[in-house]
């Protein structure tokens, strides 16, 4: 959870440099964990500013996150439970401002004793991200269909959380 939180926040910082205001794209995240069992997640991801962070999961179980300002919400229809918790990362945005656009090439970034390793195509747009989590487990989330500076409705962050389901705060 805290290398997945890391995660967004670094990709929202990462985006909110160089003229870029938003960010959706089609995911594809693959985990292998040390055993060699491999389980695969696709969806969208839609990020605006600094602050708004949507993640839809499609398959193969239906999985919504918001990161909104310093609140995370994730709502797993499947157990029918919701979480909520907040998030208090500090990031060099300068040292991760500078990688991304001086080096407009593969390069690897450390947060919280967190390495990503982040993929570029030549135009210096992310292709994948890939890096260990607190459980040992390779993750590699690639990208496909990416848009840059598209306008993203903002009932794109909006959510309802239905009466019935379990709510936990952490």
């Amino acid at each position: 959870m805290k290398s997945f939180i890391i995660l967004s926040l670094f990709f929202s910082f990462l985006f909110s440099f160089d003229k870029v205001t938003t960010f959706n794209s089609d995911f594809i995240q693959t985990i292998n964990n040390p055993t060699g069992q491999k389980i695969e997640y696709n969806g969208t991801i839609y990020i605006n500013g600094n602050s708004k962070i949507a993640w839809f999961y499609k398959t193969p179980m239906s999985k919504e996150i918001y990161i909104l300002d310093s609140e995370v919400t994730i709502i797993e229809p499947d157990l029918e439970q919701v979480i909520v918790t907040k998030h208090n990362v500090q990031l060099d945005l300068f040292a991760i401002l500078s990688q991304a656009l001086e080096k407009k090439k593969n390069f690897s970034h450390k947060i919280d004793k967190q390495t990503f390793d982040i993929e570029v195509d030549k135009n210096g747009k992310i292709k994948t991200i890939n890096y260990l989590d607190e459980f040992e487990n390779k993750v590699q989330i690639s990208f496909n269909n990416t848009l840059y500076n598209n306008k993203i409705e903002d009932k794109v962050y909006e959510f309802v959380i239905p009466y019935n389901y379990d709510i936990m705060y952490k």
